[in-house]
């Protein structure tokens, strides 16, 4: 072998080597760019976990370094979005009030479980339209129009004898956002409220326009005769005191339903047989006059109790008052009080006569007379009785009634034993 062969034996040896140092490195370049690649797929997979070895090349060291704080970074914003949807759904769930959301064409994307409640919609309620879900077309076109971008509008409907109000806008996202809320409690204290100003209105009204009718009467000439002047001047005052017992009553029901009665705070030890026994001295003078016996029984003596004295006075009085208003003459009225483990039995019973059995659920209503002028007659104000429903409400109690109609009434007190 000569120099020259010598030679070229050589340079392709080192080519070779060369070569295949080229290629070792090629490779694992490619093995690092794929495995940056399968890495980069579960980053985009939602694996935020996905770290890289720094090799020592230096470009693909940044490439690795640059991989790795987007992984860091894309898993902070990725956590930090989760929990406020987390939160956001918290407070979807917790909420009273029903939330809807629907896209542009009418398909539900939110019903939260309120919403659910409300329209007793099951948990497949995702993709499906709103009338479909709720079967109320009147939301139907509440969602339609807010769609359509008209003005805010509201409307009530009634779902399984609820009413319910609605409120719909137009979401950020195109589609419909509704809120509905139960308002049953407040319509039905509105009408309440209409009708306790109608009933006072009325019965304010009757005694001051007979009191007018009189006067008049009395001004132009009436006045200057003794037995006319002096038998609507007796009227008249019947009239005041009329007017002066319904305002006594509206302010002993004011009273009642006040935060100052209802507190615990006001409570004082009060002794029920001395009670019951000064209400039946007290009323035993109209009892006698109407020949109407008066009975106390004491079954187990009550305990010590906790309430409020004045309040529990006027509970007994209404009772025994209409036991014996609405007697007969030779009849009875019997008081009983009682004691059970957890309750004080205060019972009043008569012989009168009875209230229809179509008449016993209303009795306790405001202004409600059995016999409107039966009642007017014997000066009642139509809240005796409710003034005793909120009297046993105010000490955590509830009163009963039984009756027949010819043969007597029984009312029955019940108290939580407050010691």
């Amino acid at each position: 072998m000569n120099g020259v062969e010598a030679a070229l034996i050589g340079l392709l040896a080192g080519l070779a080597a060369g070569g295949g140092a080229f290629w070792a490195l090629r490779h694992r370049a490619a093995g690092r760019l794929l495995r940056l690649q399968r890495q980069a797929s579960r980053l985009a997979e939602g694996d935020f976990a996905q770290r890289l070895d720094e090799p020592v090349d230096p470009g693909l060291a940044g490439l690795a370094r640059g991989f790795n704080r987007l992984s860091e970074n894309a898993g902070r914003r990725v956590g930090e979005l989760a929990r406020e949807r987390d939160h956001l759904q918290e407070i979807l769930n917790g909420i009273s009030d029903g939330v809807l959301e629907t896209d542009a064409r009418s398909r539900v994307l939110v019903a939260n479980p309120a919403f659910r409640a409300l329209f007793g919609v099951g948990d497949s309620y995702l993709g499906r339209s709103v009338v479909e879900l709720t079967r109320l077309p009147a939301l139907g076109s509440l969602v339609e129009s807010n769609l359509a971008g008209e003005p805010r509008a509201d409307l009530e409907v009634v779902v399984a004898g609820r009413v319910i109000s609605l409120s719909g806008t137009r979401s950020r996202g195109g589609g419909a956002l509704v809120v509905a809320r139960n308002v049953t409690d407040r319509v039905r204290l509105e009408a309440t409220r209409r009708d306790f100003i109608a009933n006072v209105s009325h019965e304010l009204k009757t005694p001051l326009t007979a009191i007018r009718g009189y006067a008049e009467t009395l001004k132009e000439g009436a006045l200057e005769d003794p037995s006319v002047a002096g038998k609507f001047t007796a009227r008249i005052l019947e009239q005041c005191r009329r007017l002066e017992a319904l305002l006594a009553d509206l302010l002993a029901l004011s009273r009642l339903e006040s935060a100052a009665v209802t507190s615990d705070e006001n409570r004082e030890s009060v002794d029920l047989e001395s009670l019951a026994r000064r209400a039946l001295e007290t009323v035993g003078g109209a009892a006698a006059e109407r020949r109407v016996s008066l009975e106390f029984t004491l079954g187990s003596r009550p305990p010590g109790f906790s309430g409020h004295p004045e309040a529990l006075d006027r509970l007994l009085l209404n009772l025994l008052e209409n036991a014996i208003k609405y007697n007969r003459p030779g009849g009875w009225v019997r008081v009983e009080l009682d004691t059970t483990d957890d309750e004080v039995i205060l019972q009043v019973t008569d012989s009168g006569i009875g209230i229809p059995k179509d008449a016993l659920a209303r009795v306790f209503e405001r202004f409600y007379r059995v016999d409107k002028g039966r009642a007017r007659d014997e000066g009642g104000t139509g809240l005796g009785l409710a003034l005793v429903k909120h009297a046993a409400m105010v000490h955590g109690g509830r009163v009963e009634v039984e009756s027949r109609l010819g043969e007597g009434s029984s009312f029955r007190v019940l108290l939580p034993v407050r010691r």
